[in-house]
C-alpha cells in the first residue's frame, strides 16, 4: 500500500447550547453555539506522478477501524491544493449543524481516511484521530442537565403567570427565570415557513412546505424544490447564487445516492471559466432536445454529435453543414460532397466525393483535384501524371532576354512578359530527367549556332564561390555558381529581369502602431517584405519614412517584426539551361579543332617517317662512300708499295 505521511492537526471548535431565538436582541452575556467543525492540514501525493490541480474533490470519510469496515460518517469537498501538494479542509463543513454528536460520544477510537475523487486513486492510509477531536463530546454543553433552555420557561408563552397577574406577567407575555419577557407569538398558517412582519410578530414567508417538497410562491411544488415568479423582463431566473471570494467557484454539486459527490458546475470568479466537471469515474456529460442526445461528451473523452458513442475524437452522425458562415466550417453541399475551409454560399474549400476523389473549389470553381491514385491536377480534373498543370500565368520581364517560342523560333532582346507560366520556383527543381518541348515541327529554325563564337562566350563566364545573405532560407553550405551580372555582360541572353525582393536590410526591430523603429534609407513608395513570427511574410508599401523609423500598411502589433529587404523591378535571373546550351555548342567547336589537330598530327606523323626514311637512305649511302674511300685509301697504299718495290 502507497504510503503517505499526512500531518493531521485538529482544532475542536467547542459546541455550545444554543439559546432559542426570541424576537428581541440577545443579550450581551448571550452564548452563541461554535460549528461542530474539525481542521484537517494534510498532503496530496497523486498516484500517477503528476501534478495535483489546483482545485481537488476529496472524500472524507471517519471509520471505527484502522482498515476495512464501513465508515461512521463522510463527506465530499472541493479543496484548494498548493504546487506542493498541501491542502486544508475542514471536517462538517457541508453540514449546517457540523459533524454528528454522537461520532465522538463513545470515546472509542476514530480513524480519518481520504480518497481523492480521480482516476487511479485509492483510499490514504488511514490516520488515528488525537484526543482534541473527542472533546466534540462537550457538545452536551449545548443543554442545561440534559434538557434545553426552553425546559426552564416559568410559564408557556401565551399562558397567564397566575390569578390576578399584571404588567409584565398578564396574559399574552412569560417570564424566563431570569424575569425577561417574552412577546406574544402570532399563529400563522400550517406548511408555510414563518418570517417576523414586524419587530415581535411572526407571520407567513414565500416559502411553503408539503410532503417533503418545499415551494417558494407556491404551495403546489412540482418537485422536490420549486420556485413560482412572473418576470417578463428577462432579469431574473428562479436561482443566483454568488461567492463573494476574490478566487474559488460559485454553482451546484450533485451527489449519487451513496452520498458520493457525482458532479460539479460552477462558474469561477478569478478565470471567468464555467466549469461542468462529472466526476463519476464512469459518467458523461449529454445534452439533450426533446428527449434525444445532440452532443455527448463519453467518459474516455471522445465526442459524438447525433450519438451517445462515439468511436473517435469526434464522430458527427448525420453530417454537418456549414453555409453562410465564416470561413473554416465544415459541412456538406448540396450534391452531397463532404466539404471543409467553407463559408458563405459559394461551395469553397474542399471536398470528398463518392468515388474517392479529393477536389478544391472557389467560388464553385474547381482549382485542384487528388485522386485515389494519388495524381493531382492543377486547373484539370483528369492528371494523367503525377503532377498535371494546365493553364498559367504571367511573369513580368523588365529586361532583354531570350527564349523559344513554338511559331517564332528563338526570339532575343526581349523585354515584357511570359505568359502563360504554368510553374515557377524561388528555388531549385530536383528531377532525375527534366524534358523540355522540342519538337522540330513547333519551330522555325534559324540555324546552327556559331560553335566558335560560343565558345569564346563560355570562357567569358566566370565560375564563382559564394554564400547567401539569407542563410534562413537559403542555407551557409557554400556555392559554386555563376553572378548575373556577370553573364549578362557576356552572354546577355541568358539573363533576365523579374521582380522579387532582395534581403538588404535583414534585421530585427520593434513595430508600434504600423511604425518601424529602424534606420534605412528606404524612401516613400519603396515596398519592403516584414516577417512575423506567426508567419506573416508579405510585401508591404512605405508609407511615411524618416531617419530612425519608417511606416508602412501593415498595422499588426506583433511587438517585433523582421525586415527582410526590399522589392526591385530589376531582379537578375539566369537562364542555366541557355548557359547548358552554350556549353554544347562550344564543347562541339572544342571537338572539332581537336579533330582538326588530330588530323594535322596523323599528316606530321606520317611526313615525319617518311623523312626518317630518307634519312636512313642517306646514312646508308654515307657509308657505303666511307667504305668506298676507306678501300680507295688502302688500294692507294698498295700500289705505292709495290712501286718502291720495283725501283
Amino acid at each position: 500500500m502507497r504510503r503517505v505521511i499526512a500531518r493531521v492537526s485538529t482544532v475542536l471548535l467547542c459546541l455550545l447550547s444554543a439559546t432559542a431565538l426570541h424576537a428581541q436582541p440577545a443579550p450581551s452575556s448571550a452564548v452563541t453555539a461554535v460549528p461542530r467543525l474539525v481542521r484537517v492540514t494534510s498532503t496530496f501525493v497523486p498516484a500517477n506522478g503528476r501534478p495535483a490541480a489546483p482545485v481537488e474533490a476529496v472524500t472524507m470519510a471517519i471509520y471505527a477501524e484502522e482498515t476495512g469496515g464501513a465508515p461512521l460518517w463522510q463527506e465530499t469537498q472541493y479543496v484548494a491544493v498548493d504546487a506542493d501538494g498541501r491542502y486544508t479542509v475542514l471536517l462538517g463543513a457541508t453540514l449546517t449543524d457540523g459533524l454528528p454528536l454522537d461520532l465522538f460520544g463513545s470515546g472509542d477510537a476514530r480513524w480519518l481516511g481520504r480518497r481523492f475523487e480521480r482516476p487511479g486513486e485509492g483510499e490514504q492510509a488511514r490516520v488515528l484521530l488525537a484526543s482534541v477531536p473527542y472533546a466534540l463530546k462537550a457538545s452536551d454543553a449545548d443543554t442545561l442537565g440534559g434538557r434545553p433552555p426552553s425546559a426552564y420557561l416559568l410559564a408557556a408563552p401565551g399562558a397567564s403567570a397566575g390569578a390576578g397577574a399584571t404588567g409584565a406577567g398578564a396574559a399574552g407575555t412569560a417570564k424566563t427565570s431570569s424575569g425577561s419577557v417574552v412577546p406574544a407569538l402570532s399563529a400563522g398558517t400550517a406548511n408555510f415557513v414563518g418570517k417576523f412582519v414586524d419587530t415581535t410578530d411572526l407571520g407567513n414567508s414565500a416559502i411553503y412546505e408539503a410532503g417533503g417538497l418545499v415551494g417558494v410562491n407556491t404551495t403546489t411544488p412540482f418537485d422536490v424544490v420549486h420556485a413560482r415568479f412572473t418576470n417578463t423582463a428577462g432579469t431574473m431566473t428562479g436561482y443566483a447564487v454568488q461567492n463573494l471570494g476574490s478566487t474559488g467557484y460559485s454553482g451546484m454539486l450533485f451527489y449519487d445516492q451513496t452520498g458520493a459527490l457525482g458532479q460539479f458546475q460552477g462558474f469561477n470568479n478569478s478565470t471567468h471559466e464555467y466549469r461542468i466537471n462529472n466526476i463519476a469515474s464512469s459518467g458523461s456529460i449529454n445534452f439533450m432536445i426533446g428527449s434525444s442526445s445532440k452532443f455527448n461528451v463519453a467518459n474516455n473523452g471522445f465526442i459524438g454529435i447525433g450519438t451517445t458513442g462515439p468511436t473517435g475524437k469526434l464522430q458527427v452522425n448525420g453530417g454537418v453543414r456549414a453555409r453562410g458562415g465564416a470561413p473554416g466550417g465544415f459541412g456538406v453541399n448540396d450534391n452531397g460532397y463532404a466539404f471543409t475551409g467553407g463559408g458563405g454560399d459559394d461551395d469553397s474549400g474542399m471536398f470528398s466525393s463518392a468515388d474517392g476523389q479529393l477536389e478544391f473549389y472557389t467560388n464553385n470553381n474547381e482549382i485542384m483535384r487528388l485522386t485515389p491514385a494519388g495524381r493531382v491536377g492543377i486547373g484539370t480534373s483528369t492528371p494523367g501524371v503525377a503532377l498535371d498543370v494546365v493553364g498559367g500565368g504571367t511573369v513580368n520581364n523588365a529586361a532583354p532576354a531570350s527564349y523559344f517560342y513554338p511559331t517564332g523560333g528563338l526570339v532575343t532582346g526581349y523585354t515584357g512578359i511570359f505568359s502563360p507560366v504554368s510553374i515557377r520556383a524561388s528555388g531549385q527543381i530536383v528531377a532525375n530527367l527534366f524534358g523540355a518541348v522540342s519538337d522540330e515541327r513547333i519551330k522555325n529554325i534559324q540555324g546552327r549556332s556559331n560553335s566558335a563564337a560560343d565558345l569564346r562566350k563560355l570562357l567569358g563566364i566566370e565560375v564563382t564561390d559564394f554564400l547567401f545573405k539569407d542563410v534562413v532560407e537559403k542555407g551557409s553550405r557554400p556555392q559554386k555558381k555563376v553572378i548575373a551580372q556577370q553573364v549578362e555582360k557576356v552572354f546577355p541572353e541568358a539573363v533576365s529581369n523579374a521582380t522579387d525582393v532582395v534581403p538588404d536590410i535583414y534585421q530585427k526591430a520593434p513595430i508600434n502602431n504600423g511604425w518601424v523603429a529602424l534606420a534605412t534609407d528606404l524612401k516613400v513608395g519603396d515596398r519592403v517584405r516584414l516577417v512575423t513570427e506567426k508567419g506573416h511574410r508579405a510585401v508591404h508599401e512605405v508609407l511615411e519614412a524618416k531617419k530612425d523609423k519608417f511606416r508602412t500598411d501593415f498595422a499588426e502589433d506583433a511587438g517585433q517584426v523582421f525586415v527582410y529587404g526590399r522589392e526591385v523591378k530589376d531582379f537578375r535571373v539566369v537562364d542555366y539551361e541557355a548557359i547548358a546550351m552554350l556549353n554544347v555548342s562550344a564543347t562541339q567547336e572544342m571537338n572539332r579543332r581537336m579533330e582538326k589537330q588530330a588530323e594535322e598530327i596523323s599528316q606530321q606523323a606520317t611526313r615525319i617517317a617518311e623523312l626518317e626514311t630518307q634519312a636512313s637512305e642517306v646514312a646508308l649511302l654515307r657509308r657505303q662512300i666511307a667504305d668506298l674511300q676507306a678501300a680507295v685509301r688502302t688500294s692507294g697504299r698498295l700500289e705505292s708499295t709495290r712501286l718502291a718495290t720495283a725501283k
